[in-house]
């Protein structure tokens, strides 16, 4: 019984965290906060080994439910911002928690920091817009909110191992091959 409980309350944490658009409601959320509330308040009070064992999860569980919101919430911002240069300080205004927080937070469920992150993002972007082709590195490193085109080609070429220039090549080529294939 108390695995089960274990798990309605973790499956109603997810619903809290990352429940769908008509779980936004305040009443539903303050109903759910009432009853995973009540759950834990429960588990306390009892005193044999089990419980308090099964608090301790719970709580844990709970904890990780909130890190992954947390985690979820940056990428969202990132995602959102990635035409600009974010700071920590708005990131961490924008989510309520404090910068060396998320950055624990993100760092552990993520497994990279967030700038390298939102790097990441970044030049996975730009290596989109190379393969279109219709953009210049210079116009591609001003859309993604690069200081500059040579600090552009830096990050890419650490993230990549390439320049801009070298990995439109190499594209080109590999679409020219594509090509000759199909004629």
């Amino acid at each position: 019984e108390g695995e089960q409980l274990l798990q309605y309350f973790y499956t109603a944490t997810q619903y809290y965290n990352e429940g769908p658009v008509w779980f936004e409601s305040q009443s539903i959320r303050g109903y759910t906060v009432s009853l995973l509330e009540t759950f834990l308040l429960r588990l306390d009070v009892k005193n044999g080994k089990f419980e308090k064992m099964l608090f301790q999860q719970a709580s844990k569980t709970a904890t990780q439910a909130n890190d992954q919101k947390i985690t979820f919430e940056i990428k969202q911002y990132l995602m959102e911002h990635l035409s600009e240069s974010v700071s920590l300080t708005a990131l961490s205004e924008s989510l309520g928690v404090s910068i060396n927080t998320a950055m624990h937070i993100f760092r552990n469920n993520v497994g990279m920091g967030i700038i390298a992150y939102f790097n990441k993002l970044k030049i996975e972007k730009a290596m989109q817009l190379i393969d279109e082709g219709e953009l210049s590195f210079r116009t591609i490193s001003e859309r993604l909110g690069f200081e500059s085109p040579e600090y552009f080609s830096r990050v890419f070429k650490k993230q990549t191992g390439m320049t801009p220039t070298d990995y439109a090549k190499q594209q080109s080529k590999w679409s020219g091959c594509l090509a000759s294939l199909f004629m």
